[in-house]
């Protein structure tokens, strides 16, 4: 009976050399691949920089860091600014992260590491969050899918601080009913003011939830290279399909359908069809504000008694037209026109 044969030592030297040298050319190529997508993803920022330059917006940053390889690319970007066609708007933070996975370049995550201020129309906030984020997924280098999430925000308005958000999640997406269309959600929960708003100091100082699904018709004239998106969308026929505005605040509990678009002065113009539930309880709080005249305090008693003894929800239409807002014709307040 034969002995089986031995392997060779030199052929499990060699065995083990080969996977070593196989792995070295994996962690060669790996690495020039990581360092090949930093190159191009600071020069695709420098491109998107270049673009909004040409269509009238201003934006910029002092400096770039590459970080997190192997595995992860980042880069942070220092005093980054936007300023929008025509400075309408600006937003800034001293410092915001880029996060591109390797494996899918067409899904990035941008979260800011340091307070973001937006200043318009002569009033800055900032808001500081403990966390946030904002996915966007491009297609044919543009985006079509942008998620923000945040958490704990403190809100500050011209330096005095405004309100705190327990929480957001907002997102902006192609409309599959209709090509060119565009939805808009929104959820935030526990919407703390800082101080009580003048004449619903009985609501309480805590927005429960606040919710939001809006379909943008046109929506992709927004997004679309432009020196006056808002333009573009107005005269492309857009406009907003509120399939759902509400909230939950104190006994307020509100929803509400509508559609707006813009007027030739660049002012929201449509309607909002409400639905207040338990519109006494609602009438009853807002009686108690300290600030209300005494003849506003007795009619709000007066609504409260009618309504408790109708036992329904109460069914009023806000309106807005020739840049005026009313409510059951009620005129509320001006409407200013979107820069």
């Amino acid at each position: 009976m034969r002995k089986p044969r031995r392997a060779s030592p030199n052929g499990r030297i060699w065995g083990v050399y080969a996977m070593w040298g196989l792995l070295a050319a994996v962690l060669i190529a790996w690495t020039g691949y990581w360092f090949v997508l930093r190159d191009i993803a600071v020069e695709r920022v420098e491109a998107w920089v270049a673009a909004q330059k040409a269509n009238g917006a201003e934006a910029a940053y002092s400096g770039v860091s590459a970080s997190g390889f192997p595995f992860r690319l980042t880069l942070t970007y220092e005093n980054a600014n936007f300023i929008a066609p025509g400075g309408g708007w600006t937003l800034s933070t001293p410092r915001v992260a880029l996060h591109i996975n390797p494996a899918n370049f067409n899904l990035f995550i941008i979260e800011p590491r340091d307070t973001v201020a937006w200043t318009t129309r002569g009033a800055r906030r900032t808001f500081t969050p403990k966390k946030s984020a904002i996915s966007v997924h491009v297609t044919d280098n543009k985006p079509d899918r942008v998620i923000l999430d945040g958490e704990d925000i403190a809100v500050t308005r011209n330096d005095a601080p405004d309100m705190t958000i327990g929480s957001i999640v907002a997102g902006l997406r192609p409309d599959p009913r209709a090509a060119g269309d565009g939805q808009f959600s929104l959820e935030i929960k526990s919407l703390d003011f800082i101080a009580l708003p003048k004449g619903l100091e009985a609501f309480g100082g805590t927005v429960q939830t606040l919710n939001a699904a809006i379909v943008l018709e046109n929506g992709a004239t927004l997004i679309a290279p432009s020196n006056d998106r808002v333009a573009a969308w107005k005269d492309a026929q857009g406009a907003a399909r509120v399939e759902a505005l509400g909230f939950v605040w104190g006994p307020a509990n509100v929803t509400s359908t509508g559609r707006f678009v813009l007027d030739q002065q660049r002012r929201l113009e449509g309607k909002l069809d409400l639905t207040l539930e338990k519109p006494a309880d609602v009438f009853a709080a807002l009686a108690q504000s300290p600030t209300l005249s005494r003849d506003m305090a007795n009619t709000y008693n007066l609504m409260a008694q009618a309504n408790a003894a109708l036992g329904v929800s109460f069914k009023p239409t806000l309106v807005i037209q020739n840049g005026v807002m009313l409510l059951n014709g009620f005129p509320l307040r001006t409407v200013d026109p979107i820069k």
